[in-house]
């Protein structure tokens, strides 16, 4: 249906429309913004802009976790009224200067744990500037203006503006502010800012692949060059196509380093498939899947070793996953969505003392599939966990969903013949009373259902 609101309201009248307009503007302060932007004469949208920027910045306000969104929403419309505004380069790449140098005012007052703040200088700032950047005619101005943004840069948010900056950058521009951001630092005496040149400089040797000038910015900082600068360094040069270099840093990290070897590992993966060593990438390959069995390492298992395996790697790993000792919540997740609930069921009924009622991310959904899929012991097994587990804790937020399992059980209980080596559901009951029998909120829950 063609959506013919547009046409209506023009018939309504401009005095209507206006007074709406004013009566809404009275009300909320992002309609009062939009009036007196469509009321601005063009010539005044600069200065306009300019001054909403300096309230924004001379702001007292304080903005708790609660209401940090609306502070968002508010920045959010300060870039919009830019972006809508502004058609000149050189003075909308003014004006998203100014609005990142806001920052510190901006995060000083406000609780941003969500990240809602964060995201308008690191995702749309960005956008925006890169826009009227390049069109920017004073190029040696415009890198003068974003060193001078970012060695300043106290709350983390500037170098966004370089995110994506090869769009609006010459390689030549690139190479330059690469060069003069090591000057810096290099003579630099504030830890922190010295940080800054640095990072700077190699957020320009990845933009322009270049492994050897990102090598040499790791090895002039101050650091000692671990295992996380070899994975980066060996990243680079595996973009810029130097391959053996990139193996030759990543042979530099143990294999025995947990918290690199997932990407050493990835990158190595790449590597071999790129330069023709089958058997190791297919080693590999298998490795990194045994680390954590899951549909996103299943595939790309088989992309390494080939899609027509498929049915022989999943009968396998359920294979081994049954004969391990320990449970493991991505291993059943794995043969659910495989569509082996059965051998999930008997995994789960073989391993119930080692489920770990706290996972109720996890554990509610896989109860429920087993459930659905009448396989009510093992469903029993994974709602008697979390049950016993909220109520162990004392966690009376949950208390309903507790309930819930416990209606689910009782539901459930009839149709389980063979209770193997469980209790049945009238001495979990009993068990119940006997260890949480005073918590009446729970009670009071399980009375309600």
């Amino acid at each position: 249906m063609i959506d013919d609101r547009k046409t209506r309201l023009r018939g309504l009248g401009a005095d209507v429309l206006a007074d709406a307009m004013l009566d809404l503007a009275g009300q909320y302060e992002e309609v009062e913004k939009l009036v007196e932007r469509l009321l601005t004469p063009a010539d005044k949208t600069e200065s306009r802009i300019k001054s909403e920027l300096d309230v924004l910045k001379r702001e007292s306000r304080n903005y708790d976790w609660s209401s940090a969104r609306t502070l968002a929403t508010k920045i959010h419309l300060l870039l919009s009224d830019i972006a809508s505004s502004i058609r000149d380069a050189q003075i909308g790449v003014d004006l998203v200067l100014r609005f990142y140098e806001t920052d510190a005012s901006v995060f000083e007052r406000c609780d941003d744990s969500d990240g809602y703040v964060g995201d308008v200088y690191r995702n749309e700032a960005p956008e925006l500037f890169a826009r009227y950047a390049k069109e920017f005619p004073d190029r040696t101005g415009l890198l003068a203006r974003i060193k001078a943004l970012i060695s300043a840069d106290e709350y983390g948010v500037r170098d966004s503006i370089l995110d994506g900056s090869h769009e609006w950058l010459t390689a030549l521009e690139m190479r330059s502010l690469a060069d003069d951001s090591l000057a810096c630092a290099q003579v630099e005496n504030d830890s922190y800012r010295r940080f800054r040149w640095f990072h700077m400089a190699e957020a320009m040797a990845r933009l322009l692949k270049d492994g050897a000038l990102f090598e040499q910015l790791r090895r002039a900082a101050p650091d000692e060059l671990g295992a996380a600068a070899r994975v980066d360094i060996a990243e680079v040069y595996l973009a810029s196509g130097d391959l053996d270099r990139a193996l030759y840093h990543l042979e530099q990290v143990t294999a025995d380093d947990s918290f690199q070897q997932g990407r050493r590992d990835e990158l190595r993966l790449k590597i071999y498939q790129q330069t023709g060593r089958e058997a190791e990438a297919h080693a590999l390959a298998w490795t990194i899947f045994h680390r954590c069995r899951g549909m996103v390492a299943l595939e790309n298992l088989l992309k390494v070793i080939g899609a027509s395996r498929r049915g022989d790697v999943i009968a396998q790993e359920i294979e081994r996953i049954q004969a391990s000792p320990m449970f493991s919540n991505v291993d059943a997740d794995l043969m659910i969505q495989t569509g082996h609930v059965g051998q999930c069921a008997r995994y789960v009924e073989n391993h119930a003392a080692q489920i770990d009622g706290r996972d109720y991310y996890f554990l509610p959904t896989l109860a429920s599939t087993l459930q659905s899929h009448r396989h009510l012991l093992a469903a029993t097994i994974v709602f008697r966990a979390l049950l016993v587990s909220l109520l162990d804790r004392g966690y009376a937020k949950a208390y309903r969903h507790g309930a819930g399992y416990l209606h689910q059980m009782q539901i459930m209980a009839p149709g389980i013949v063979d209770w193997q080596k469980m209790s049945g559901h009238a001495e979990f009951c009993q068990y119940l009373q006997d260890h949480h029998g005073r918590k009446r909120s729970f009670w009071a829950q399980v009375q309600g259902m």
